[in-house]
């Protein structure tokens, strides 16, 4: 039966192992491929004769008009010349897309037969191909959008991919002698590619650079689903299992106490797979709405402040700690410089805190870790974010006004040091006692600075 819907509406399936041959092929040269890829139906034994209608492809290219209807030919011979490499276990296959292009402008109609040797790439997939709407890249205006596209979804459920430099190249289809300094790749391809593709397909990416010394000879993609779009039906669902830890998260609480039971609670410094470091950073913070880069950050600079302090505790447990130590800062604190540099400075600096109590009243300060600070560096780092240098002849005019209790200007100093302190203690790092002490001091004039 031959599909009557919109090319738009049809859907591109394709093998893994086709989809990741390198060909240099045109926007159009693709999008045509593509539209007569779209028209076999899922129980095709056989290769048939496919038609596609001139007038459903012009729509699909969004051209004005028919100026380019008396180029198809001349497009489609062009195409009739590329070859396409396919490595088998035993021999190398060359072959072109098509065995025969037949035009038909009486009827209004191209009909075209696929290549037998094509075969096993296009017909009966079962598993380990990639399928999405043709729509998808019809709305790609760049031919290296479209490729990378096509890529990125066939890796969309791992959602990290690393391509060499060079792989990049030839996947993408990038010709030999263009773009061979990497900003110009960089500038002129990838950053085109991600703003079409994040925002007018279902994927949306971010990229690293892979540098070998000051060489930039990789890139890595992190993969996500669009919210923006529909979300479209899985053919088939390689999605590996949620992490436990994060499972049903309601509250810091209950992602603490669950992760305890998990089976992802690995040894300190233990490896894991890139798709896993990836899951697990993104999982824990997936209500701070992280970024598939910054949640590779946020693992990373974990293990390093775990293994640099040899700490005894799990990445995934130093990573809830630290969530709930910013949590709680953000109810009394501003974040000025943002949730994800304040998550980064808590990780990277080892903030510490008191160890979470269950059903204890807001005021119990029973059961803290006892800690010498240096509040000076306190104020900086919790109650201030700001490096305060504080002049010597300053420190001496201040301590002659804390003797002094009719100068407003004063009397609001030191309430602002009493409201630190008490910050202090509601975070845990005073006791009450040292609360009650340092306070003495302060309103006796007896203590210069926190």
């Amino acid at each position: 039966m031959e599909k009557k819907l919109s090319l738009k509406n049809n859907k591109v399936s394709k093998s893994n192992d086709l989809n990741l041959r390198a060909y240099k092929l045109s926007r159009i040269e693709q999008l045509f491929i593509l539209a007569a890829i779209s028209l076999i139906e899922p129980d095709d034994e056989e290769f048939k004769i496919y038609k596609i209608r001139i007038k459903d492809f012009i729509d699909l290219l969004d051209l004005n008009g028919q100026s380019k209807y008396y180029d198809l030919p001349k497009i489609t011979k062009e195409l009739m010349k590329k070859v396409i490499e396919i490595k088998r276990p035993h021999s190398l296959l060359q072959v072109n897309w098509f065995s025969s292009v037949e035009h038909k402008p009486g009827k209004g109609i191209i009909e075209v037969e696929f290549s037998r040797k094509l075969k096993p790439y296009l017909l009966n997939l079962k598993k380990d191909f990639v399928t999405y709407a043709l729509m998808q890249v019809s709305k790609l205006s760049s031919k290296y959008a479209i490729r990378l596209y096509e890529l990125l979804k066939q890796y969309s459920y791992r959602k990290i991919i690393t391509f060499s430099i060079n792989d990049f190249r030839l996947l993408v289809g990038i010709e030999d002698n263009k773009y061979p300094r990497y900003n110009n790749l960089k500038e002129r391809v990838i950053k085109i590619a991600m703003k079409e593709i994040n925002n007018k397909t279902d994927i949306k990416f971010e990229f690293e650079e892979i540098k070998t010394g000051r060489k930039v000879t990789g890139i890595r993609f992190y993969i996500e689903k669009n919210q923006t779009f529909k979300k479209e039906q899985n053919i088939v669902d390689q999605t590996k299992q949620e992490i436990a830890v994060t499972s049903g998260l309601q509250s810091d609480d209950v992602a603490y106490n669950t992760y305890n039971n998990s089976e992802y609670n690995e040894a300190p410094g233990e490896e894991i797979s890139e798709y896993d470091t990836f899951e697990f950073a993104k999982n824990i913070f997936k209500d701070k709405e992280i970024t598939g880069l910054n949640a590779k950050k946020i693992y990373d600079a974990a293990v390093k402040t775990i293994q640099r302090k040899n700490l005894n505790i799990s990445v995934g447990e130093f990573l809830i700690k630290k969530k709930i130590i910013v949590n709680d800062y953000s109810k009394i604190h501003t974040l000025k410089r943002g949730y994800m540099a304040t998550l980064m400075a808590a990780i990277k600096e080892d903030w510490d805190k008191p160890e979470r109590q269950v059903a204890k009243p807001k005021d119990s300060f029973t059961n803290y870790h006892q800690r010498t600070y240096d509040f000076e560096e306190l104020e900086r780092k919790l109650l201030g974010w700001d490096k305060v240098e504080t002049k010597e002849e300053d420190e001496e005019e201040t301590a002659e006004n804390f003797t002094k209790t009719t100068n407003e200007e004063e009397q609001h100093f030191v309430d602002k040091q009493l409201k630190k302190l008490s910050e202090l203690r509601d975070l845990g790092i005073l006791t009450n006692d040292e609360y009650e002490s340092k306070k003495e001091m302060l309103l006796e004039g007896l203590y210069k600075s926190i």
